[in-house]
C-alpha cells in the first residue's frame, strides 16, 4: 500500500489520507468494532485492489469503485488547504 500511494497518489490525495489517518486511527485502537469496520470497506478493499494493479491478483479490480469513492473522499478531506502538518512534524 505504501508503494501505491508513494507512486500514484497526488498530493492533495494524500494530505486528505493522512488528515483521515490521523483522526481515525486513535478511534480504531479504542474501538475493537470500528478497527474490523474499518478494515472490511476500506483496508481490505484496497489491498486487493493494490495487487490486482501490481500484478498480484486476478479479481482486485472489482474494487475499483471502492478506490475512486475513498480517493474522493480524501480530495474532499484535503479540501483546498496548502499544507497539512503531520503528528511527525512533516508538511504535505
Amino acid at each position: 500500500m505504501r508503494r501505491y500511494r508513494d507512486e500514484q497518489m497526488t498530493t492533495r490525495n494524500k494530505r486528505g489520507y493522512y488528515k483521515f489517518s490521523e483522526g481515525l486511527i486513535p478511534w480504531t485502537k479504542k474501538y475493537l468494532a470500528l478497527k474490523w469496520f474499518m478494515c472490511q470497506v476500506f483496508m481490505d478493499p484496497l489491498v486487493s485492489y493494490i495487487r490486482w494493479f501490481y500484478g498480484w491478483n486476478q479479481h482486485g479490480f472489482i474494487f475499483y469503485p471502492i478506490k475512486k469513492l475513498w480517493f474522493w473522499i480524501f480530495n474532499r478531506i484535503a479540501g483546498d488547504q496548502v499544507l497539512f502538518r503531520r503528528n511527525n512534524g512533516e508538511y504535505i
